[in-house]
């Protein structure tokens, strides 16, 4: 039996709904992921001019911005840049700096540079730095009051520290703000700059720049706003160039749409072969069905039961060929087959009930005569 020809059928694209939802959910989750994580809650580095969150120092670079001076986040290496002597440079809680980098921050000081740092000390960079800086201890107060008036302090009497250290040992330079021998608030000279070094760095974040007089501190130790204000981003990990130059949320998001991107490729894509189907595909060969009929058949412990309705089709197509009532009796189907010309194993399938494989095989047998004489097989 041939089958007629059918259109074309619709691009492979088309046909993937479930990939192309699939896509969709995921590319507006990743979305949804990079906007809470870029403009969500309070993030960043400790310390950090980067940072909104508790102890960040974004509040500090804006109060510094707001008051006159160009705030500037350097996130090349100090080796790598060199720092103009009119600015003030800002580092706090940064790690263990390369022997280039303290001897960069040497220079710029001793050029006439105003460096402002302290925080939580690691290794003896602020040394390398400074002669004579002060020696850190972690501890400290909560509470730093002016021990001598300088203008690196402004007005300021009372400072709010978060008790995370103080300069124990203050060897070269004066301390201006403490609580009894513990000293927060230290200065020191260097070459034709100055430091103002802070071993607390809690009092310029976010948490408490508004309590006590921290603002006003914090603006006095920047210098007057002419100067240029520098925080050195480098040692909170920030890098200068590339995708490391990103915070790391921004390269998640980014990882996460490209990874949404190539997903809705996929969907959308073909995968081999031609654009469209050169034809429709056809149902599987109906041997496979036989043989699975077949399979059920072998099972059955009744074969009369399960070839009992395949009997009464054969017995109906024979009575209609001969023209017979509905009901005909063995003697009219006999005479039927016997007219038309079907051999008597088959007429004989058809009166009596199948027994055994070959009693199953014959009455198919009929049935497939009975079928092929009507289109024309066999003549009557």
């Amino acid at each position: 039996m041939s089958l007629p020809e059918s259109s074309p059928r619709l691009p492979t694209r088309l046909r993937h709904p479930l990939a192309v939802v699939a896509a969709v959910v995921v590319a507006f989750n990743v979305v949804v992921f990079g906007l809470d994580r870029l403009a969500g809650g309070p993030s960043g580095p400790r310390s950090s001019s980067f940072a909104t969150a508790p102890d960040g120092v974004a509040a500090y670079a804006e109060l510094l911005g707001r008051a006159g001076h160009r705030v500037e986040r350097l996130r090349a290496a100090p080796a790598d840049t060199p720092l103009d002597p009119r600015a003030t440079a800002i580092v706090l809680d940064a790690g263990p700096l390369s022997g280039e980098d303290a001897g960069a921050l040497r220079d710029f000081v001793a050029a006439g540079g105003r460096l402002v740092a302290g925080g939580r000390i690691e290794g003896r960079w602020l040394h390398q730095v400074l002669d004579g800086s002060p020696s850190w201890a972690g501890g400290g107060v909560n509470e730093a009051h002016l021990l001598v008036p300088t203008s690196d302090v402004g007005a300021a009497q009372v400072l709010r520290a978060g008790a995370e250290g103080y300069w124990a040992e203050p060897n070269a330079s004066l301390p201006v703000m403490g609580r009894g021998f513990k000293t927060v608030v230290s200065v020191l000279e260097g070459g034709k700059g100055r430091a103002v070094l802070l071993a607390d760095a809690a009092v310029f974040h976010n948490r408490h720049l508004g309590e006590a007089d921290n603002a006003t501190f914090a603006l006095a130790a920047a210098g007057p706003p002419a100067r240029p204000v520098v925080f050195l981003e480098s040692v909170h990990g920030f890098q200068s160039s590339g995708l490391a130059a990103l915070p790391a949320s921004w390269r998640t998001a980014l990882i996460g749409l490209l990874g949404a991107a190539l997903v809705l490729l996929w969907a959308c894509g073909r995968r081999l072969g031609p654009p469209q189907d050169l034809q429709r595909p056809l149902a599987p060969p109906r041997v496979g069905y036989v043989l699975a009929l077949g399979s059920l058949l072998r099972r059955t412990s009744s074969p009369q039961e399960a070839t009992a309705p395949l009997l009464a089709a054969g017995r109906a197509r024979l009575g209609l060929r001969a023209g017979l009532s509905a009901e005909p009796s063995e003697a009219q189907l006999e005479a039927a087959s016997r007219s038309l010309g079907m051999p008597e194993g088959l007429a004989q399938a058809l009166r009596e009930k199948a027994s055994g494989p070959d009693g199953v095989i014959a009455l198919a047998r009929a049935h497939a005569w009975l079928h092929s004489s009507t289109n024309g097989g066999h003549s009557r």
